[in-house]
């Protein structure tokens, strides 16, 4: 059973804005098509429902101080429904709502939480979960039917639960906790670079550390409150007062509806409860949760017989002395189901008796769930919800709804009063940038920008992974290294308060194979120069002081010819060189030249030669060239930041998002492209049919002049048609023919290899079969083809008769060839 609606009716009304008793009203009035199990009852309802009525009964006769359960509320459409009927366990086609969190927070994010008209009396109507996803609004009960109905859908032990909680959950107030989402300042390092940093090995030489004199005492409760303060967070109930009596009127009389989630199958080992207004997850100790009357699904309807509180609840459901429940399930398990015969209530039964003709519990009377692609991917009610906390306030946007592609935003103030702003975080998805966040601190003025893996300059890796600004103090670029062929992984930028453009550049390297790990560029600040775009110029309009650069150990050389510093002084003209320290050595080799030709040698080795002055000549040489390759590679890097600062306001001003060729919705054509294609093919076939077949053999203007002519026209035509299709059938027996004599051939070897004792009997009939089948495709392409060829020679002589420039002409032929036809035909 499937329900249809008239959507655009629906679509067309706000549903947001109107009341539960509005929205009833207004859903009545529209004339649309659903179910007969809507607007009406069964027998077997009628019979259910009458059944439960005895049950309540009793129920109010042996608790007369309970209040009343919801048994039977009226749906929807005014009709009383049984509640463990409204469940419809229904299963989406969306693997993103799997599992029961992400299944909780759709349903919290896609429905618009509404308080009951009373909060101490349960509602009179409860709408079925397909109304509920349709209007994007209902209260507490509504979204519970919804969810535990997509829960049981995958699987899960879901259970609807009727109680009582705090004035803090059923108005759904998270202005009085703090957020609980915590955004690092700093990314994780992944699994990888975290196996890499433990296996490092450790220096055996560290400073001995001070004790530290401090209280165990302290030290113990600090863990303690600690400890308090994490489980209150991941329950995001942290700095929550808790609820007294007396600050509530109505506490402990508030109704409620929750979903509970029972051990089953889907690796669920310990019961907890979820809020379907916010989501989360709630353990069953929570003092949120003041109290349960009963639980119920599409398998029975339970109540609570326990007079406990919430966190003491055993939630064994079978169990009489715990719980009572209205329909007997069948049981396989013969010692269960002896275990379960004990006196229930049940109608016309007196106190201790036990009925085996029991009701059946009907199924369901709502329409299986059903969500299309484009409401699904809205996520939210007008594709954007905001929240408000305590401390912060957080907002979410469907993906593609902003032209940012903006998925979330957060904002941290500083007190209460929501006035300064301490942090703000933007995150993105789908840009073709690759901007997955922007964050901003404004305590320290720094500005924090992520991106995903991927992103291309032109033919080559850029490679960029994030961006940090702190104030014309400092500027980190960082990069993914390992994207990248000169394995750049961070690039930094310091500033000089006296200077607009940096004072000092850094560049940090990996896995080259010229070992080099560092290089770093100072400008002198005392000499003014333009900065250029984004606040990097190009060497030749700074002057430098010096340029450093550093290598790793290369093994296979000795650690006396590793160099591992190199640092040209090009103000001072000095280039100076600082070697690897050698194993079990405290002191390095140092060079140093200068370009007046002098230079100074330091050998820590005694048994190390002295290099000769042709030699020192050289490496001199070698490094004024290193120098200048040194420079030019600054340059590049320079003009590469300046590209990519280019190109990043370019992407900022003109923002792209990306997609898959999997997303329907993004990739169909829109309205105008859809008309545009409609005109061009309509177009292309009045052209076809516009199109002449006497063009050949008439000028475009033209005219027949005689019926000689006419039939001049008429037989030529017929005549190019005839050749062109006697060549086609010709080509086509032609080739049948070659087959013919390649099977002649083929079976005369054979013969021969016969007579000559050669036996390959197995692999001429698999040559054989497969030739007869080849044969036999020919064949029937060439019948075909005779077939084709004389509709085509008639259709094209009915086409000449008829024409508009042939058929005054033409008459006494026209005759002719249909009296001929029809005779053909008759024959």
């Amino acid at each position: 059973m499937s329900i249809k609606r008239a959507s655009t009716q629906l679509d067309s009304i706000d549903w947001q804005s109107l009341s539960k008793i509005n929205r009833i009203q207004q859903l009545n009035t529209l004339e649309e098509e659903v179910p007969h199990s809507y607007r009406e009852n069964d027998i077997r309802e009628d019979v259910v429902l009458e059944y439960v009525v005895h049950f309540e009964k009793q129920y109010t006769q042996l608790f007369p101080n309970r209040k009343k359960l919801l048994l039977s509320p009226m749906n929807e459409y005014g009709v009383n429904k049984f509640i463990s009927t409204t469940v419809v366990p229904s299963q989406l086609p969306y693997p993103e709502i799997y599992d029961y969190d992400k299944c909780a927070s759709f349903v919290s994010n896609y429905i618009t939480y509404e308080q009951l008209l009373e909060p101490t009396r349960l509602p009179n109507v409860v709408c079925s979960p397909s109304t509920t996803l349709q209007m994007q609004i209902g209260d507490c009960f509504d979204m519970a039917v919804l969810l535990v109905s997509l829960l049981k859908g995958v699987g899960y032990n879901a259970f609807c639960v009727s109680g009582y909680a705090t004035q803090r959950v059923t108005t759904l107030n998270t202005e009085v906790k703090n957020c609980p989402f915590v955004v690092p300042k700093n990314e994780q390092l992944s699994e990888e670079l975290l196996q890499e940093e433990k296996e490092k090995p450790k220096s055996k030489y560290k400073l001995k550390s001070r004790l530290k004199l401090e209280s165990t005492f302290d030290h113990k409760k600090k863990q303690e409150e600690d400890a308090r303060k994490k489980a209150a967070q991941e329950s995001g109930q942290e700095n929550v007062n808790e609820a007294i009596p007396e600050d509530d009127e109505l506490y402990g009389q508030r109704i409620h509806a929750w979903v509970l989630i029972l051990p089953d199958n889907r690796n669920v080992k310990t019961p907890f409860f979820i809020e379907p207004s916010t989501g989360e997850r709630v353990e069953i100790t929570s003092k949120d949760y003041l109290g349960i009357e009963s639980i119920w699904n599409t398998e029975n309807y339970w109540v609570n017989v326990q007079d406990v509180p919430c966190g003491e609840l055993k939630f064994d459901i079978f169990n009489l002395h715990h719980w009572e429940y209205i329909f007997v399930l069948d049981e396989t398990d013969e010692e269960d189901a002896e275990n379960r015969k004990k006196p229930i209530l049940q109608p016309g039964n007196e106190a201790g008796e036990y009925d085996e003709e029991v009701l059946d519990l009907p199924n369901s009377w709502v329409a299986k769930l059903q969500l299309s692609k484009e409401a699904f991917a809205s996520k939210y009610p007008g594709k954007e919800k905001t929240i408000e906390y305590k401390n912060a306030q957080v907002s979410y946007y469907a993906p593609y709804h902003r032209d940012d592609c903006l998925v979330k935003h957060i904002i941290y103030y500083e007190s209460d009063d929501k006035v300064n702003i301490t942090e703000e975080h933007f995150f993105f998805a789908n840009r073709k940038d690759k901007l997955r966040r922007r964050s901003f601190y404004k305590e320290n003025n720094i500005s924090h920008e992520w991106f995903e893996p991927g992103r291309r300059q032109s033919t080559s890796i850029e490679g960029l992974k994030e961006i940090i600004k702190e104030d014309n103090k400092k500027h980190q670029y960082n990069f993914y290294g390992e994207a990248r062929l000169d394995g750049l992984e961070c690039r930094i930028e310091l500033f000089d308060s006296s200077a607009p453009y940096p004072q000092k550049i850094i560049h940090t390297f990996k896995g080259r194979s010229d070992f080099l790990s560092y290089r770093s560029v100072r400008y002198d600040t005392e000499i003014p120069a333009q900065p250029l775009t984004g606040n990097v110029a190009t060497t030749e309009e700074r002057p430098i002081v010096k340029m450093t650069e550093k290598y790793e150990r290369n093994p296979e050389i000795s650690a006396h010819n590793n160099v591992q510093k190199r640092i040209f002084y090009v103000l001072d003209g000095r280039i100076k060189l600082i070697y690897h320290y050698a194993k079990n050595q405290i002191t390095h080799s140092v060079r140093e030249y200068t370009k007046r030709g002098e230079f100074s040698i330091d050998i820590v080795d005694p048994f190390q030669k002295r290099p000769k002055l042709s030699e020192t000549i050289e490496e001199f040489a070698e490094l004024s060239t290193a120098e200048k390759q040194c420079l030019a590679q600054i340059n590049n890097y320079n003009d590469e930041m300046e590209k990519i600062l280019e190109r990043r306001d370019k992407e900022e001003k003109f923002v792209e998002h990306t997609t898959t060729i999997y997303n329907t919705l993004l990739n169909r054509p829109s309205a105008e492209e859809v008309a545009e294609l409609e005109r061009q093919e309509r177009e292309r076939l009045e052209k076809l049919r516009r199109k002449d077949i006497l063009g050949p053999f008439l000028e475009e203007n033209e005219k027949v002049q005689d019926e000689a002519h006419a039939r001049r026209i008429f037989q030529a035509a017929c005549s190019k048609l005839r050749e062109r299709l006697l060549a086609r059938t010709k080509i086509m027996e032609e080739r049948l023919q070659e087959e013919r004599k390649y099977m002649n051939r083929k079976r005369t070897a054979y013969q021969k290899t016969q007579d000559a004792g050669d036996k390959n009997e197995e692999e001429f009939v698999k040559f054989w079969e497969e030739m007869m089948f080849r044969m036999s495709i020919l064949r029937k392409r060439t019948e075909r083809n005779k077939r084709e060829a004389k509709r085509e020679y008639a259709q094209l002589q009915e086409q000449l008769l008829d024409h508009p420039k042939l058929r005054d002409f033409l008459q006494r032929d026209k005759r002719k060839y249909y009296e001929a036809r029809k005779k053909l035909t008759e024959d």
